[in-house]
């Protein structure tokens, strides 16, 4: 068994401070809030039925033309659960010196729930460009990288995120139906995750040509903060998180690529099955030591594979 957990770490020796810090660290899911969310889920897969467009015939005159009925097109996701646990703990001896971090609402139940929201973020960015599962075969699904993808090079050579490739990617959803005046007025939301290296680029590229024609008043300048961070442009809602380069890869030609999502809220599902907590116990085994232990399951997947585009970025 290791002891790792079981020794007093040596910074802890000399004096237990009472207020207590996190370091930097993502601490709140930052995607949640634009896709589509069931909490409480239950059973080993959660389905989502969907129903597809229908077109109707012009008639001809005919008053009492015989019609042949016709079903609504329909078509149903499998969202399959990830389970996850963190175990963290103090010793009995130092509960009254560490106080602040073992109380119900402490540190140790605040860096739980950070874990929490990273976690559920991590889904997100897996399920909007990994394998999706649809019908009653369950047949996995791939992302449509002929159709649904704005390239690396879009602009005649490699380049980070530009105001060119937001263009090409709105125009993909738009051309699918995705992303129109309806979907606005019935209060959908259009966002991309990207990472800071990706705004530092668009930003810089605001100097381009076309950049600096739609950054200036006279089109749809940016929606910038207090830190001068693009909150939103080109009626995109910006969500920066550097957990997006885990979907990070090394193209043919050695260069690093990571890929900006941009969806449409409906397109991409969040499950929780059961519901998230932190459980505070003596531990009899580790000399009653506290321990504080949360465990979920959380599964994420497309809805439509129209609704999402991936954008390439080179980051060498």
């Amino acid at each position: 068994m290791s002891t790792a957990n079981l020794t007093v770490p040596s910074h802890f020796v000399t004096i237990f401070d009472k207020s207590w810090k996190h370091l930097a660290q993502q601490k709140i899911s930052r995607l949640k809030d634009f896709v589509m969310v069931k909490m409480g889920c239950t059973g080993e897969a959660e389905t989502h039925n969907q129903i597809g467009a229908v077109e109707g015939e012009e008639t001809t005159g005919q008053r009492f033309k015989k019609v042949t009925l016709s079903d609504l097109p329909t078509a149903l996701r499998w969202i399959f659960p990830k389970e996850f646990q963190l175990p963290t703990g103090e010793s009995y001896w130092d509960e009254n010196r560490l106080l602040p971090t073992i109380s119900p609402k402490g540190e140790h139940t605040v860096a739980h729930a950070g874990y929490f929201g990273r976690q559920c973020d991590r889904e997100i960015l897996t399920g909007l460009l990994g394998t999706a599962y649809a019908g009653p075969a369950k047949t996995s699904t791939s992302f449509d990288t002929a159709n649904m993808a704005v390239a690396k090079d879009l602009s005649g050579s490699d380049a980070d995120l530009t105001v060119l490739k937001l263009i090409r990617a709105k125009r993909i959803l738009q051309e699918q139906e995705r992303w129109n005046d309806d979907m606005r007025e019935m209060g959908m939301k259009l966002c991309i995750a990207t990472n800071a290296r990706m705004e530092e680029t668009l930003l810089n590229d605001a100097n381009s040509t076309t950049g600096s024609r739609l950054f200036s008043k006279d089109y749809m300048p940016p929606t910038l903060d207090e830190e001068g961070r693009i909150q939103s442009f080109l009626g995109i809602s910006f969500r920066r998180t550097e957990l997006v380069n885990i979907n990070n890869v090394t193209d043919g030609d050695a260069d690093t690529i990571c890929y900006a999502p941009l969806w449409v809220n409906t397109a991409v599902q969040l499950d929780v099955w059961g519901s998230w907590g932190v459980s505070v116990d003596r531990r009899p085994d580790l000399s009653n030591a506290t321990q504080f232990l949360s465990q979920f399951s959380v599964g994420s997947a497309r809805l439509d594979e129209l609704g999402v585009v991936r954008i390439a970025c080179e980051q060498n």
